[in-house]
């Protein structure tokens, strides 16, 4: 009863205010042009052919070698990323859980190292990649003494993503990792 009255005068005082309903609407109207309606005449254009609904277009599509070439090639990235960024993540949310480190100093620095790739924009992994082992890398280059190094293509884009995507795998499985019970765990050891 109450959450209905509550739900009614939220309401009440939503399309109150003329300034959010005319924000409202106007975010409406753009949404149906700029996105409803392009994504509408996209799909009429698909499968209407000369007047008759035709599923052609889809057919001609995945006959071309490249669109199988790009598909078969995105699912072995998704593959190797998924795997890389759980691998990596439960890595850090084991060390993070289980593993008793001393220095406050390199708790915190873990602790960065393992949420900087959220912070920071998705291009600047990439780039640093590149800056860093790329073909004149300060690494690869310098460092290493490496002149024939390729960064570019599926290993490249497979480490950035990795990388890029292993803190939300880090923060899922330490939030499980930290929910299991210990009794379960010490019941385990002594199997």
């Amino acid at each position: 009863m109450v959450k209905a009255q509550s739900a009614r005068l939220d309401r009440k005082k939503l399309f109150g205010d003329p300034v959010m309903v005319s924000t409202i609407v106007v975010l409406l109207i753009f949404l149906a042009l700029f996105i409803l309606y392009p994504l509408a005449m996209l799909l009429i254009d698909s499968v209407v052919s000369e007047g008759r609904l035709t599923l052609d277009v889809f057919g001609r599509v995945l006959d071309m070698g490249r669109f199988r070439t790009a598909f078969t090639n995105t699912l072995e990235l998704g593959f190797i990323v998924g795997l890389g960024s759980t691998a990596l993540g439960l890595l850090f949310a084991y060390v993070d859980v289980y593993v008793k480190i001393r220095l406050r100093v390199v708790r915190r620095m873990f602790n960065i190292v393992s949420m900087l790739p959220v912070v920071s924009p998705p291009f600047v992994l990439s780039l640093s990649m590149i800056l860093l082992f790329g073909r004149g890398g300060i690494i690869t280059r310098s460092l290493l003494g490496i002149y024939d190094s390729n960064i570019y293509g599926l290993h490249g884009i497979a480490i950035v993503q990795i990388l890029t995507f292993f803190p939300v795998c880090y923060m899922m499985l330490k939030g499980l990792l930290k929910n299991i019970d210990p009794s379960l765990e010490e019941a385990s050891r002594d199997m």
